[in-house]
């Protein structure tokens, strides 16, 4: 069993060889089958028949990877082959869309996919100075977004976003982030850093402000945007992941 950081439940039920195909259910908080997980809660480990799942992890972008030995064969004599196979589900998508910011006091820039945040960012909730920028682009996707901000007292005012698992993990282990949440959800980049199909790529910039504990880092699918940030002596971090059309 795995506690996810949402506080649901995931669970591996290997029934191989009664019939059915092994299952991951998943529980809410609540300790109830959760609906939006595979059918009902419960979602198949679709390998040959009879199989044994041996282990399930959770991967920092929210992927679910079950491992296990598949026997092929009767069993009977010599008739018995085991392999090993490793299958990795799809993370919970979070549809919406992001939302650009600016604070005219700190100088910084801030996305959002919440719609309750962004309502409560126009209303002053988070203090004064944030304006709209007027860019947005979606969220969706196969990998969920890490959504860090700086530990109070130690990190930069400022938040941070990675689809990227090494640096998700990375960042987790840096005492001047807090992991806060996945917030929404995008597409890796595949070669040359280049979005498939009709998917827009979506550019990061960092103000390099580490020395003065003011990191910040805009998100942009704006290719002007992002060449302006660059000449405004900003480091150009190039696609870091591809949004839906």
């Amino acid at each position: 069993m795995i506690l996810q950081p949402d506080g649901k439940v995931l669970s591996l039920w290997d029934n191989g060889f009664g019939g059915l195909l092994p299952r991951i259910m998943r529980l809410t908080t609540a300790g109830m089958l959760d609906a939006s997980f595979g059918g009902g809660g419960v979602a198949a480990v679709p390998m040959a028949n009879p199989t044994n799942p041996r282990s399930l992890a959770l991967q920092p972008d929210g992927k679910i990877l079950v491992a296990g030995q598949v026997s092929i064969g009767t069993g009977v004599g010599t008739d018995f082959v085991a392999h090993y196979g490793l299958l990795r589900y799809q993370g919970d998508e979070i549809a919406g869309t992001i939302v650009e910011f600016f604070n005219t006091t700190l100088g910084h820039y801030f996305i959002t996919a919440s719609a309750a945040e962004q309502a409560s960012i126009d209303a002053g909730g988070s203090g004064p100075g944030w304006i709209r920028t007027g860019y947005s682009f979606g969220s969706g996707g196969v990998s969920r977004a890490c959504r860090f901000y700086g530990t109070p007292g130690m990190g930069p005012n400022s938040h941070f976003y990675t689809i990227d698992p090494a640096e998700c993990a990375a960042v987790k282990t840096d005492s001047g982030w807090h992991f806060e949440s996945y917030d929404f959800s995008a597409t890796p980049p595949g070669a040359g850093n280049s979005c498939a199909g009709d998917a827009v790529p979506v550019y990061r910039t960092y103000n390099q402000r580490f020395p003065q504990n003011d990191s910040n880092h805009r998100y942009t699918t704006n290719l002007a945007v992002y060449n302006a940030q660059v000449a405004a002596g900003w480091a150009g971090e190039g696609v870091v992941f591809c949004a839906p059309p």
